[in-house]
């Protein structure tokens, strides 16, 4: 399920590049080259930003439909009544009865079996003494951090080495990743070897030459962005949703950390040092794309 929420992101941006190339193809079939060129440029980002609007508002509708976890509603909200109603209405179509008297309420209401499960956190069986010395914490619960319980965590136990190689890997991992994957018109051209840039130019020109058209670069932009940034997301997330449940996640996010950094240099190398030509880099960039969305998303699924 996890593996399918993050596959929405470069289904976002291929939909989002792919109205960007119609709204581009649009005007530039519509110009008559009369017109302000600065206005109609000026209504082309506002018609791409406007049509974005429109699945967040979708979105933003159906969340306020949408219940919260059971889970949620009782170890944070405190609300094992609703937890349990909703768990019913959602979960089970034919599920077993629960005394609501473990939740406190006067009246029996129907738990479903995977509800009961989520909702093990509150309810407290009269026969297991642990789980009655030791109720869950939610918010309305008294407790409190201290200090001897973070040095016994991270020193004592010493799970700050956990701690800092994680991190230390994902900043490296996010720094190089997320760098490559900018989507300047400039840099996007430089790296299909297509820049014709002379002097000092805004980021949006990618030729200065003469009798350049200005549709045709941000069409360009557009293709380039959508081979480069969205080819490979998309068959890594294709494929972390096929493999997620039949490899193992804490070896494969290992090898693609290092496969990435091999990636990351070779890129480096090749765009700084000895740049040879754009087959080889567009290939490693949506290579990079694939590895990322393949292996290191994995930790989320």
């Amino acid at each position: 399920m996890m593996a399918s929420v993050f596959f929405m992101q470069p289904l976002g941006q291929i939909a989002g590049n792919i109205v960007s190339v119609i709204v581009i193809v649009i005007a530039r079939n519509n110009s008559t080259g009369d017109e302000d060129l600065t206005r109609t440029v000026d209504m082309l980002w506002r018609w791409v930003l406007g049509i974005g609007v429109i699945p967040g508002a979708i979105a933003t509708l159906f969340r306020f439909a949408i219940p919260e976890s059971p889970r949620y509603l009782v170890d944070i909200q405190d609300d094992p009544v609703t937890a349990e109603f909703d768990a019913t209405t959602l979960f089970s179509e034919s599920p077993g009865m629960v005394e609501s008297s473990s939740w406190g309420v006067g009246s029996s209401m129907q738990l479903p079996p995977i509800a009961s499960i989520a909702s093990t956190s509150s309810i407290i069986d009269d026969d297991d003494e642990e789980l009655t010395r030791l109720p869950p914490a939610t918010l309305n619960s008294h407790w409190r951090l201290a200090r001897t319980d973070i040095i016994q965590y991270f020193w004592t136990e010493g799970n700050w080495r956990s701690l800092a190689g994680c991190s230390l890997a994902w900043l490296l991992l996010d720094f190089g990743f997320y760098g490559i994957g900018l989507s300047s018109p400039q840099f996007l051209a430089k790296t299909w070897g297509t820049l014709h840039i002379s002097s000092a130019a805004p980021n949006w020109m990618t030729d200065d030459r003469p009798h350049a058209n200005i549709f045709q670069m941000f069409l360009e932009t557009s293709v380039r962005a959508l081979v480069i940034l969205n080819v490979g997301s998309f068959v890594g997330g294709i494929l972390l949703i096929i493999f997620a449940h039949r490899l193992d996640r804490v070896a494969l996010q290992k090898y693609m950390f290092l496969a990435l950094a091999a990636l990351f240099i070779a890129l480096g190398t090749m765009f700084i040092c000895l740049y040879s030509g754009p087959p080889a880099v567009v290939a490693l960039y949506i290579l990079g794309q694939i590895l990322f969305n393949f292996g290191e998303s994995s930790w989320s699924s």
